[in-house]
Order: C-alpha cells, then sequence, then structure tokens
C-alpha cells in the first residue's frame, strides 16, 4: 500500500470518526443512565411519546378483543408494526384507508387512526376518522346559494354515509343571513327527529362539507326541515365524494299528485311530512307511508302518485359513469 493510499485511509477513519464517535458517546450515555429503569421505563422513555399513546390505548381494550390500525401511507407500516408487536396476542387488522376497511366484512369496531406525519396513536370511532378525511375540503366548486329568499324551507334528501368503494355520501351545504340581525337558525332532521341550531349574524355565510355529521354527530339519510327568524339564502347538494360527483337538491313543495318517469336502476322516493301515516295511491295500488318519512321505493316506468293530503316525491338514479342523478316531479 502506498503511502498516498494509506493517508487517504487515515483521513476517511478520522471523518467517520469525528461524525460517529460523539454519536457513540451520547448513545453509551443514554445506555448508562436507562440502566436503573425498569423494562417498563425503558420502553416509555425510548419509544415516547408513542409508547404512551399505546400504554393508553391498550389499558382501554379488552385483552382478546381485535383492534384495525388505518394506514395512509406506507411510512405509516413501521409504527404499526411496532404496535402489532406491543399489542400481541390481541389480534391487530391493518388497512391502507377506510374503502379497504368498508370491504372487510369482518373489520374489527375498535380503530386506530395512526398520523401520517407523526405517528401519533389515536383510538378513533369510524366515524370520527372519516369526518377527519372528510375535513375542509368540498367537492361543490362554487358554493353559491340560491337567489330566494326563505325563513323556512324542506330539503327532501341528506345523507352521511358510504356505500361500496368508492361510495362516500355527504351533503354540502351553504346558508347565508339575508337579514339585517342575527338570524337563529334550527334545523330538524326526520325521521331520526334529530334537532340543531346554529346562529348567524347578519351577512354571515356558512359553509359545511357533511352537513348531517356536522351539524347532528351521525351517519344517517333522511330530509331536513329549516326554520329562520331571518330570510335565508340557502343551497344543498347531494355528495359522491368517491367519485367527485355533486347534483343540487331541489326544495320540497307539497303537492297532492304526480307523474313520475323511473328510469331501470332508479329509485322514487317518496316523503310523507305528517306526524301521521300517509295513505298514497300508486298506479292501481294503496300504501301508507309512516310518519316523517322518506321511502326510496324499487320501480321502473312511469308512476302516477296521488294522495289526499300534502307529500312530496322525486327519483334518483345513476347515469353510465355512476353518478347520481334526480328527476324532479312534474306537478299536476
Amino acid at each position: 500500500m502506498t503511502a498516498a493510499r494509506r493517508l487517504a485511509l487515515a483521513v476517511l477513519f478520522l471523518s467517520a470518526a469525528w461524525t460517529t464517535v460523539p454519536r457513540l458517546a451520547e448513545e453509551v450515555r443514554r445506555a448508562f443512565d436507562l440502566r436503573a429503569l425498569s423494562h417498563l421505563e425503558r420502553r416509555t422513555e425510548m419509544f415516547r411519546p408513542f409508547y404512551e399513546q399505546f400504554l393508553h390505548i391498550d389499558a382501554f381494550l379488552p385483552r382478546g378483543e381485535p383492534v384495525g390500525v388505518i394506514l395512509d401511507t406506507f411510512p405509516d407500516a413501521g409504527p404499526a408494526l411496532f404496535f402489532a408487536y406491543y399489542a400481541f396476542p390481541r389480534p391487530v387488522h391493518f388497512y391502507h384507508g377506510l374503502p379497504q376497511y368498508r370491504s372487510d366484512p369482518a373489520a374489527p369496531q375498535r380503530l386506530v387512526a395512526m398520523s401520517r406525519q407523526t405517528g401519533e396513536l389515536r383510538l378513533m370511532t369510524y366515524a370520527e376518522i372519516r369526518a377527519e378525511r372528510i375535513g375542509a375540503k368540498h367537492v361543490v366548486s362554487r358554493l353559491e346559494p340560491g337567489p330566494e329568499e326563505v325563513r323556512a324551507l324542506v330539503i327532501p334528501l341528506v345523507s352521511s354515509g358510504d356505500g361500496p368503494p368508492p361510495d362516500v355520501y355527504t351533503t354540502e351545504a351553504v346558508v347565508v343571513n339575508r337579514g339585517a340581525q342575527a338570524a337563529y337558525v334550527r334545523v330538524r332532521m326526520f325521521p331520526a327527529g334529530h334537532e340543531a341550531a346554529f346562529v348567524l349574524e347578519a351577512g354571515e355565510l356558512r359553509t359545511w362539507t357533511d352537513f348531517v355529521h356536522q351539524l347532528f354527530g351521525t351517519m344517517e339519510t333522511g330530509w331536513l326541515r329549516i326554520e329562520s327568524d331571518q330570510p335565508l339564502g340557502a343551497r344543498f347538494w347531494f355528495v359522491n365524494r368517491g367519485r367527485n360527483d355533486a347534483e343540487v337538491l331541489e326544495p320540497a313543495s307539497w303537492f297532492r299528485k304526480a307523474r313520475l318517469d323511473v328510469p331501470p336502476g332508479g329509485r322514487m322516493w317518496v316523503l310523507n311530512p305528517h306526524d301521521r301515516r300517509l295513505p298514497v295511491r300508486l298506479n292501481q295500488g294503496r300504501h301508507r307511508l309512516p310518519p316523517r318519512s322518506v321511502i326510496p321505493l324499487v320501480w321502473v316506468g312511469e308512476a302516477l302518485v296521488e294522495s289526499d293530503d300534502d307529500w312530496f316525491a322525486f327519483v334518483s338514479w345513476r347515469d353510465a359513469g355512476g353518478d347520481t342523478r334526480f328527476i324532479w316531479p312534474e306537478r299536476r
């Protein structure tokens, strides 16, 4: 070996030592400090805050109950494997996103969400994780209220729920106070009977990405009755986030007779706004709608629907691309 080569290797060794020795010394000092701690205390100190979060979850869950870990990205897999190791013998199932979780008929009810940025562990419900993933991003590109000024309106269909992947249904909404004073807005959802209220200052405009879940904290389908002590401008959309699709929802206006044409694969929705059963005539058949209900009926072709009291009906169907479309009735 030549002198020049020996000199080069010596420089390389000293360079490596210059960067490695201080770090090695730090690790030796850390190992010395951990020597007096118990096994549990060492894990907590070395893997803080991950291990503290795991201990909190582990103490809450029954030992034999399976748990699902929702992952968003591949880097999440490292902390997830540590979670599964510490959780043993509890069964742990990994899911790369909520669609994969929804596709598993045997999926566990208990879920742990793992932050893609920090590896933070949180014990959450499916609805909480879903709401967090939806966030504040709208599918509707132009959230503009309608030109009408109303103090009361009925939205005949709203939903917060999921179908087979990729379908993720929400109701997006915009409401503006067009009055000169603060507006007290009362919202009731039927048939469940949920109630909520909010206040809009004069001129204030507010939007929602998932109106039902954000206002009532539930994932359900139904219809809304909205009342305000000030004039409002409002508009609602039926949204399928999985398909990036949105359709405007027409407010209901009551009638007693309507002719509907339902395309193949479509549904006819019939809404009873009363707190009693409503007799209706569908072509030659007779039916009684439950109180405060909106009922989807499987039907194909023309339908003449009549009643002796006020009600509302409309049609939903899917186009060739799988997007939801609505047909609003011709009134007679």
